[in-house]
C-alpha cells in the first residue's frame, strides 16, 4: 500500500509540470487503460470497482466547495447528456426508466420533510424548464402530463381517486386566494369558456346520434314481415330467401 501511495504521489507530481492538453492526454489514457483491465472482468468485480469508484468520487466531493459542486454536477450531467445522444431510442426508455427506479429508491429512505423539499425542488425545476418552451410545446407537454395522471389514476380505487380530487379542489382553491381581482375574473372566464367547449361537444354528439337515427328510419316502415305481416324499418329485417328454408323441410 505504501508503495501504491507513492507511486501515486510521484504521478501527481509530474503531472502538476504538465500544461492542460498533456493532461488530457494522460487521462484519457488512464481511463482507456482502466476500460480495458475492466472487460477481463467478471459481474461480481465488475460491480465491486464500480461501487469502489462511486464512494471515491462521493469523499472527494465532501471536501469541495458549493460552487465547485454545482459545476461538476453540471458537468456530469453534460458527459451522461452527451452519452445518451448515441443511444438508440429503446436503450433511453431503459436508461430513463433505470434512473426513475433509482430517484424513487433514494426518495424511499429520506424523511417527510426531505421528501417535501426534494418535490418542491423537482417542481421549480419543471417550471424553468417551461419558461423557455414556445406555446406549442407547452401545450404538448401539459396534455402529455393530463394523460399520464389520467393513466395512473385508472389503476386507483374509489377511496384513493376520491381523495386525489379533493385534494386537486384544493390546490386550486389555495391558487385562486393569491390571485388579483382581474386574474380570477380571467381564471372564472376560461372555466365558463371550458363548460360551453364541453357542453357543445355533448351537443354534437347527441345531434350526430339522432341525425343517424333518422338517417336509419328515413325510408319506412315500408317492409312486410312474412311471418306477423307488420310494417317494419329496413334495420329490422333481412331479406326472406325461400331456397334455404324448402332445403330443411
Amino acid at each position: 500500500m505504501k508503495i501504491k501511495q507513492k507511486d501515486k504521489e510521484q504521478k501527481q507530481e509530474k503531472r502538476k509540470v504538465l500544461d492542460e492538453e498533456a493532461k488530457l492526454k494522460i487521462k484519457q489514457k488512464d481511463k482507456e487503460q482502466k476500460q480495458e483491465k475492466r472487460k477481463v472482468l467478471d459481474e461480481e468485480a465488475k460491480l465491486k470497482i464500480k461501487q469502489k469508484d462511486k464512494e471515491q468520487k462521493q469523499e472527494k466531493r465532501k471536501v469541495l466547495d458549493e460552487e465547485a459542486k454545482i459545476r461538476l454536477k453540471q458537468k456530469n450531467k453534460e458527459q451522461k447528456q452527451e452519452k445518451r445522444k448515441v443511444l438508440d431510442e429503446e436503450a433511453k426508455i431503459r436508461l430513463k426508466q433505470k434512473d426513475k427506479e433509482q430517484k424513487q429508491e433514494k426518495r424511499k429512505a429520506l424523511d417527510e420533510e426531505a421528501k417535501i423539499r426534494l418535490k418542491q425542488k423537482d417542481k421549480e425545476q419543471k417550471q424553468e424548464k417551461r419558461k423557455v418552451l414556445d406555446e406549442e410545446a407547452k401545450i404538448r407537454l401539459k396534455q402529455k402530463n393530463k394523460e399520464q395522471k389520467q393513466e395512473k389514476r385508472k389503476v386507483l380505487d374509489e377511496e384513493a381517486k376520491t381523495k386525489i380530487k379533493q385534494k386537486d379542489k384544493e390546490q386550486k382553491e389555495e391558487k385562486r386566494k393569491t390571485l388579483d381581482e382581474e386574474a380570477k375574473s380571467n381564471t372564472r372566464k376560461k372555466t365558463r369558456n371550458q363548460m360551453k367547449e364541453q357542453r357543445a361537444a355533448r351537443t354534437s354528439e347527441a345531434d350526430n346520434a339522432i341525425q343517424t337515427f333518422l338517417q336509419m328510419i328515413k325510408q319506412g316502415p315500408a317492409y312486410i314481415c312474412s311471418v306477423c305481416h307488420r310494417l317494419m324499418y329496413r334495420e329490422c329485417v333481412v331479406l326472406y330467401n325461400e331456397n334455404v328454408f324448402t332445403t330443411y323441410v
